[in-house]
């Protein structure tokens, strides 16, 4: 490959924008990096404009002994794709291929705008742990009020029972108050084995 193109500005081919030190063509603002052999090719038709290439001198350069005609077709076929202009090389029947126009030096690409300068040393944002505190205590609010209704729903109530007990016969009966921390049946189960047992 030549070095000089290699070290070339940037060049138009028609369409196309290409990047000799990059290897890179850019057709539409869509940038495409070209195979190596493909960027060789291109390479010897920059520095040979309007000349015919024969395709056996092409096929030795890029490919050496490794070439073949259907590879140097298939090339030339998908530079003319990359390039965005099938026009810009011409073939010539069973001879080889020619750079219709000399490149153009392309106009400079814009400069990027720097970015507004910044503070090297950025203020720390604050954590504010106000709305983090409150979340927390809202939780714990409903958590206790939840308990809270839960244990009244379920909790078994505690039962006051009457008895009227007579200890001994001819004496007025004597009323006896007995506490029952279970369920109404519970408590009327303790009441009847209670009432048995007096008897």
């Amino acid at each position: 490959m030549n070095d000089m193109v290699r070290e070339a500005p940037d060049l138009m081919l028609g369409p196309a924008r290409y990047s000799p030190p990059t290897r890179t063509v850019t057709v539409g603002g869509q940038e495409q990096r070209l195979e190596p052999r493909l960027a060789d090719l291109l390479d010897l038709f920059i520095a040979h404009p309007a000349t015919l290439l024969e395709r056996d001198w092409l096929l030795e350069r890029v490919w050496g002994t490794e070439g073949s005609d259907e590879a140097l077709t298939q090339a030339v076929s998908k530079l003319r794709q990359t390039l965005g202009d099938r026009t810009l090389l011409r073939t010539e029947p069973r001879r080889g291929y020619t750079l219709v126009a000399a490149p153009e030096p392309a106009p400079a690409l814009p400069e990027p705008t720097a970015a507004p300068a910044q503070a090297l040393t950025p203020e720390p944002v604050p954590l504010n742990a106000r709305p983090i505190r409150l979340a927390f205590l809202s939780g714990l609010i409903v958590g206790l009020l939840v308990a809270t209704i839960l244990a009244l729903l379920f909790w078994p109530e505690t039962m006051t029972i009457m008895e009227e007990v007579t200890e001994e016969p001819g004496q007025a009966p004597v009323t006896r108050t007995v506490e029952c921390d279970g369920t109404p049946q519970e408590c009327e189960t303790i009441r009847d084995f209670r009432q048995q047992d007096s008897q």
